[in-house]
């Protein structure tokens, strides 16, 4: 089955009902991408009001984690994070680094690092990437190569993250390696917009 096939097969089983189907879908339009089989994947335009859209009917199924996908299209920052808390409150701990990429988008270093460490300490796969890129840039925290290397390596030899924030994890080796650096997150953005050399254009 073609991308393209596997795209309408997925779009027609979410129109049918079908709850997990509904859930990728509203994944990809949220983030840009599909996720297939054996770690297969292929770019969608963003769309975040259809996102908001499939979310929303998984919620109504008590699919709980739904929350979170509600959060991150937002368009109040601070809508965002009340749902996110909600979510961490509800016990669900990706939450942690949600909050804390929205605490980045609100120019709060000090407090995006500390949910980052929060999060880490009970689920290190989801915060390592990010925590990684704190101590490569001096974000929230003091610059820190050794440590920014250590949770890189920790989320390649894991193959924890999306396929582009693996690719990027390697990229942002081969920088430190060559003594390159990088700056800190524009005003707005979260520490996760920052992008390595020679990684592709969102």
């Amino acid at each position: 089955m073609t991308d393209g096939e596997y795209w309408a097969v997925l779009k027609k089983e979410a129109a049918e009902g079908d709850v997990d189907a509904a859930w990728k879908l509203a994944d990809a339009y949220a983030d840009g991408y599909v996720e297939r089989e054996n770690g297969a994947w292929f770019y969608v335009r963003k769309n975040r009001s259809l996102a908001e859209r499939w979310y929303r009917l998984v919620a109504k199924t008590r699919e709980r984690d739904a929350v979170l996908g509600l959060a991150s299209v937002q368009k109040n920052l601070r809508d965002a994070l009340r749902l996110e808390l909600k979510a961490w409150r509800m016990g669900i701990v990706a939450a942690a680094n949600n909050i804390a990429m929205t605490y980045s988008m609100m120019g709060r270093a000090d407090l995006c690092f500390k949910w980052l460490r929060r999060g880490y300490a009970i689920d290190p796969e989801g915060c390592a990437y990010h925590l990684a890129l704190c101590f490569f840039v001096g974000y929230g925290t003091a610059r820190n190569l050794k440590k920014a290397l250590q949770f890189f390596d920790m989320v390649l030899n894991n193959h924890w993250e999306c396929p582009d924030s693996m690719e990027c994890a390697a990229l942002f080796v081969k920088m430190v390696a060559n003594g390159e650096t990088a700056r800190p997150p524009r005003r707005g953005r979260s520490i996760g917009s920052i992008r390595p050399t020679g990684a592709p254009d969102w």
